[in-house]
């Protein structure tokens, strides 16, 4: 049996408005104070500092950022980072090509749900 010693806040996907940032960050990205954003946690972080998204600060490093589309809420962004690598991966993987068809085996799941 595991047991945690240690308080842990889970989740790595994140949505917000950032209100701060460091001098490394690129000017390109366009992450400046108000930016609304999401990303996601790197498991590595989430590992060592057990420091979750699910808080109401979050850091993040800007790699793993990019700016929210305006229309889509944040609520709905912060599902998409994990959810929507893992589904362009997958298709990549399947070299779907126009005119195939794709099996979608699954009822729910943010995958799922960014695939069809």
């Amino acid at each position: 049996m595991l047991f945690r010693t240690k308080l842990s806040i889970p989740e790595m996907d994140s949505s917000g408005t950032v209100i701060k940032t460091r001098k490394k960050v690129p000017v390109s990205r366009e992450l400046v104070l108000g930016a609304a954003v999401f990303g996601f946690i790197p498991m590595g972080q989430l590992v060592t500092s057990r420091k979750g998204a699910l808080a109401e600060y979050v850091v993040l490093p800007a790699k793993n950022m990019c700016l929210k589309p305006g229309p889509i809420p944040f609520d709905h962004a912060a599902k998409l980072p994990i959810a929507g690598i893992s589904a362009l991966a997958l298709m990549d993987l399947a070299k779907l090509k126009p005119g195939y068809s794709l099996l979608v085996n699954t009822t729910s799941g943010g995958i799922r749900s960014i695939v069809v």
